[in-house]
């Protein structure tokens, strides 16, 4: 019964690691949300005043190694992380305008039937 434990959870983050590789590539295609925000780089200047870095910043990178590190462990999860992400643009972004707000706002209706079919995936195992 141990190795089917193992065996589930081997599978649930292969499923998890295939997911956050099609959000990057069919999601994120500017790659905007890869990694954590540099304020000065990303010209988001007081990004960190806005945003909690430690509670409300997420991002991809970060994500693959939550899930690496069996952080993230199932769908609930990496939903819930991913919409830190999308979040934090909304607040961060007032404007629905601004380019890098449209592309969260992407990631949070595109994301979602890639999501589905992981969850499908886990639920017919």
């Amino acid at each position: 019964e141990t190795a089917n434990i193992g065996a589930e959870t081997s599978f649930v983050h292969t499923v998890l690691m295939n997911l956050i590789m099609q959000v990057r590539r069919k999601v994120d295609s500017f790659g905007y949300f890869s990694g954590k925000v540099e304020p000065g780089f990303d010209s988001c200047p007081g990004y960190y005043d806005i945003i909690d870095a430690d509670k409300e910043a997420m991002d991809l990178d970060t994500m693959e190694e939550l899930i690496k590190d069996g952080k993230i462990c199932g769908i609930d999860d990496f939903e819930r992380h991913l919409d830190r992400i999308v979040s934090c643009a909304r607040k961060y972004h007032k404007d629905e305008d601004n380019f890098v707000r449209q592309e969260a706002e992407k990631i949070h209706a595109l994301s979602r039937p890639i999501i589905s079919r992981a969850q499908q995936r886990i639920q017919n195992k």
